[in-house]
């Protein structure tokens, strides 16, 4: 088979499970929302909510890390990186189901503005989910190989 052809259904494939994940975790959260709604329990609705964006931004690491696995090297974390933006994007998309969820009661560094007190109440949910997939994909992408030749530069 051809390289663009190898290349080709690779990409195919990664979007029709990209899309199918996707598509089963809104329709599972949908569920969770349905089930809050009724039972009054809202911590499992909360919790896939903050951790299903966090999924899908390591799913789009996923290339990334097999490119990285492929090199010669040994595994090596850019700590800047991962301060840097990983760290806020995964405050920013936990904090406020740690706090909704009464796990912690103090009131942090900009928790007004993530739980919806600047952008409005209804950007809130999608401040949470741009912030979980950049942090998922952030820390992921945080990991690489180095070999001998790019460690001396």
């Amino acid at each position: 088979m051809d390289n663009k052809w190898k290349s080709l259904l690779s990409y195919l494939i990664y979007t029709i499970v990209l899309l199918l994940i996707i598509f089963l975790g809104l329709k599972y959260q949908a569920v969770l929302y349905s089930y809050s709604k009724d039972s009054y329990e809202i911590l499992p609705y909360l919790q896939f909510k903050a951790i299903f964006p966090l999924v899908l931004g390591v799913y789009l690491a996923i290339p990334h890390l097999i490119k990285a696995s492929l090199k010669a090297g040994k595994w090596d974390i850019n700590w800047i990186k991962l301060i840097v933006l990983g760290l806020p994007f995964l405050y920013a998309s936990v904090i406020p189901v740690l706090y909704l969820t009464e796990m912690i009661s103090v009131d942090f560094l900009f928790l007004s503005y993530i739980m919806g007190g600047y952008f409005g109440n209804g950007a809130s949910i999608t401040f949470e989910t741009i912030n979980g997939i950049l942090a998922g994909y952030v820390v992921f992408t945080s990991i690489d190989k180095k070999n001998n030749i790019q460690e001396e530069k």
